[in-house]
Order: structure tokens, then C-alpha cells, then sequence
């Protein structure tokens, strides 16, 4: 779809307009969309990805993206549609968001599925956004002085509401996220004496296997394995300082099934023998 089909004037970079979605089949256009979900639900298909969408979901389109919608039957929206070089809007401070990276400079993260919506509006900023998009409605309509600098105003407001609920958003997830990994950790803390697979601890955090991983390493700078040795062998140098245990019953109890694979692990990360590290501690209380 081209622009010069969309827009009253090609100077003029932004149009939003109401419209009860009927189905339809995959298309691109050259321009950006941001579509408001403002009654109903459907499914919005998108590069081969597809999602249920409802009231006050929003999504974005970038140019070229190809993307439909099905089991439409009940579902209304509001089409802001607007290309993204004719916008002065680049030297402000909300250049700088990743909203704005996204909806504006088509910056799209790799693990981002753009048939689901990007943000979800409450009541009220459900209210709020279809009172801007009525005013830009209407200066389209009435076309009176100063329209376009009114239409490029509207659509800044919109941003910038959108914009604060993404980051508003995004800082709820992130701290969701920590909690997680923080639970996962408290675990591994607890249990470390315990047959503990990438599984059960993936399943701790309410994530994918990979995900969780990947998480993990971002909070702690290791893997949850190497995390987990590296506990299992700080339990054991403190049971070797502080108990008469053999070798063989110390690693049976931080986890180890075998007692020559502890001694070479415990090697590997402290430099001595279990042996020999329990000589050079001080002595114990027995």
C-alpha cells in the first residue's frame, strides 16, 4: 500500500482514522502503523507469527511488514498511520527510549514477535489516547490554520503516552524477571546438596530453559552449573575447616555423587586437594 493512498497531503505525515476490522488477508504498506484495539478481539497474524489481540492492546507495523487479521468479527480499531522521516520530533529526550527506537527508527529486537501487542491500555488510557485520536480526526476534517502543527502535536502527546506505559511496562517486567532469577538463586542456595537439573530450575523460574540461562548469566555473570559448583565446593572448604567428616562423606553431602570428581573440581577451583586445603585451615573445635 502506498502512502499517497493514506494521506489527505504528503506533507503532512500523520492520519488516524477509525474502522471495524473485517478479515483480511496478509498485506504491507510504506509506511508506520500503530493500531489501537478499542472493542472486541481477533487474531493478528504477522510474519508468520499470529496472536490474540484485545481491547486496549497496541500494536506497530513498521513499513514492509507483512501482517492480517482473522476471526474479526466484533473487532473495531483506530489506524494512526504516519511516516516516521517527515516527523521533527529526532532532538528531544525521548529520542532516546527504546519506544521510540521502535516506533519511529523501526529498531526491532530480534526476539520481539510483532503480532502481539507492544503495550496494553487501561481504562483510562484507553480514553485518553481515542480523545487525542478524535482531535486529530478532526483537524484533518476541518483542516482550519495551524492544522498540521495541531496533528504533529496530537501525535507527540499520543507518543509520549505511549512511550511512558512501554517504559512503565518494561520496568514492571524487569523486576518481575529479577524476582525470578532471585528465586532461582535462593534455591540453588538452599537446595545445593540436592540432584538439581536445568529443568526443575527453569521450571522455579516460570521461563524456558534458554531464557532462564540467559537471564541467570546477566544477573550473576555465570551459568546456573558453574554457579551451582562453585557453591557446592564453598559448602565443602567450610565443612573441611569446621568438621571431622572424611572427604568422601563432605562431598556426599554438598551434592557430589562421586568423591574423585569433587577432589578434581575442588582442585580446580581453590588450587589445593580437599587434603591439603583441610591441613592449611586452621584448627578445628572438636
Amino acid at each position: 500500500m502506498s502512502a499517497e493512498s493514506f494521506f489527505q497531503y504528503f506533507d503532512l505525515p500523520i492520519t488516524a482514522y477509525p474502522l471495524k476490522q473485517a478479515p483480511a488477508q496478509a498485506h504491507n504498506h510504506e509506511f508506520c502503523e500503530i493500531v489501537v484495539i478499542i472493542k472486541g478481539q481477533g487474531i493478528h497474524e504477522c510474519n508468520c507469527n499470529s496472536s490474540l489481540i484485545k481491547v486496549g492492546d497496541v500494536l506497530f507495523i513498521p513499513p514492509g511488514m507483512t501482517h492480517g487479521y482473522d476471526k474479526t468479527e466484533d473487532l473495531e480499531l483506530i489506524n494512526i498511520l504516519y511516516l516516521p522521516s517527515r516527523l521533527g520530533i529526532s532532538g528531544l529526550d525521548i529520542a532516546s527510549s527504546e519506544f521510540y527506537g521502535l516506533v519511529i527508527s523501526s529498531k526491532i529486537p530480534s526476539e520481539k514477535n510483532l503480532a502481539a501487542p507492544v503495550i496494553a491500555l487501561n481504562e483510562d488510557e484507553l480514553a485518553e489516547t481515542r480523545r487525542l485520536c478524535r482531535l486529530l480526526e478532526k483537524e484533518h476534517e476541518e483542516c482550519a490554520y495551524g492544522h498540521e502543527f495541531a496533528c504533529q502535536t496530537l501525535f507527540m502527546e499520543l507518543l509520549l503516552l505511549f512511550s511512558r506505559i512501554y517504559e512503565r511496562c518494561k520496568n514492571r517486567k524487569r523486576a518481575s524477571t529479577q524476582n525470578r532469577i532471585g528465586n532461582v538463586i535462593a534455591y540453588l542456595n538452599r537446595h545445593y546438596a540436592e540432584k538439581i537439573s536445568l529443568e526443575s530450575l527453569a521450571g522455579k523460574a516460570g521461563m524456558s530453559q534458554r531464557n532462564m540461562i540467559r537471564l541467570f548469566e546477566i544477573a550473576t555473570g555465570t551459568t546456573p552449573v558453574n554457579y551451582l559448583l562453585h557453591l557446592r565446593v564453598y559448602q565443602a572448604a567450610a565443612m573441611l575447616r569446621t568438621t571431622a567428616h572424611s572427604v568422601s562423606e563432605i562431598a556426599e553431602k554438598c551434592g557430589f555423587n562421586d568423591s574423585n570428581y569433587f577432589s578434581r573440581q575442588f582442585h580446580r577451583l581453590t588450587c589445593k586437594t580437599p587434603s591439603a586445603f583441610r591441613k592449611g585451615s586452621p584448627r578445628m573445635n572438636r
